[in-house]
């Protein structure tokens, strides 16, 4: 059983996720695997300080990291954890088409 702060925590989370445009976000990059903000910008079709809001509120969930090469700043999903919920996500979103 979890505990009440686990399930604060986890209801966080999913309201985090409940966001189109952060979920666009995610997507792309679990299917580009790292990209600069002019490329999600490209991807999902808001302003660049848009995408940066965004971006900063996933960093905050520890679902997407950033590097520095050189002057540019890449994004990527933080861990193996945030890989394998988006494609449970996507899995179980199939199977309710199925059904």
């Amino acid at each position: 059983m979890i505990s009440k702060k686990q399930q604060e925590k986890i209801s966080s989370l999913f309201s985090c996720l409940s966001s189109p445009t952060r979920l666009a976000i995610l997507f792309f990059l679990f299917e580009q695997k790292q990209a600069n903000v002019s490329q999600i910008v490209d991807h999902v079709s808001i302003s660049q300080s848009g995408v940066s809001h965004q971006l900063k509120t996933l960093k905050n969930y520890h679902l997407v990291k950033s590097i520095r090469e050189g002057k540019e700043i890449l994004y990527s999903l933080c861990d193996k954890h945030v890989i394998t919920i988006c494609d449970q996500i996507v899995e179980h979103t199939k199977e309710l088409e199925i059904n």
